[in-house]
C-alpha cells in the first residue's frame, strides 16, 4: 500500500501527516506501507522549522532533516493507492479520481487549517488535529482496509 499526503507547499501539514502516519504504521508493524508527502505549489526547499517543533511537542518523530519538499505531479495519481489532501479545494485541484480523498472524508475530523507562518501554538493545534484524524484514517485504510486497496 502506498499513501501520499498533499497540501499546498509540502512544508507544514503534509510532512507532519507523513511523519505521524509513518509512526502509526511502524508502531503497528506495517513497515511495508509507503508513506510520502507532496505539495501542489512548491516554494521552499525545506520543511518549516515550526512544523518540526510542533511534531516534537506532540510526541512525534519528525521526518529527516534532509527532507526536501516534493512537487505533486499527475503521475502520482497512478502511483499511490491513497492520495489524501488537507481540504476539498486541494482534492478538486488534483481531480476526480477514486483514490483521492480529503482528511475530512476519511476521518470526519474536518479540514486541516494551514498554519503557514503562524505561531508554534497554531502548529501544535494542527499537529494534534492531524494525530486525531490520522488515527481514524489508519484504522480505516490499514487495519480494516475497508476501501479495498
Amino acid at each position: 500500500m502506498k499513501v501520499l499526503f498533499v497540501c499546498v507547499g509540502n512544508v507544514c501539514r503534509s510532512p507532519m501527516a507523513e511523519s505521524i502516519f509513518k509512526g502509526l504504521c511502524e508502531s503497528g508493524g506495517y513497515s511495508n506501507i509507503v508513506v510520502k508527502s507532496a505539495g501542489l505549489y512548491i516554494h521552499s526547499r525545506q520543511m518549516m522549522p515550526t512544523a518540526r517543533e510542533a511534531l516534537l511537542q506532540c510526541g512525534e518523530k519528525p521526518i529527516s532533516e534532509e527532507f526536501i519538499p516534493t512537487q505533486f505531479h499527475s503521475d502520482m495519481v497512478a502511483e499511490f493507492d491513497y492520495i489524501i489532501t488537507m481540504n476539498k479545494a486541494q482534492a478538486e485541484h488534483i481531480g476526480d479520481f477514486a483514490n483521492v480523498y480529503t482528511v475530512d472524508e476519511l476521518s470526519g475530523c474536518g479540514d486541516v487549517l494551514d498554519p503557514y507562518m503562524a505561531s508554534l501554538e497554531i502548529y501544535t493545534m494542527v499537529c494534534k488535529q492531524l494525530q486525531n484524524a490520522l488515527i481514524h484514517i489508519y484504522k480505516k485504510i490499514v487495519l480494516s482496509n475497508s476501501l479495498g486497496y
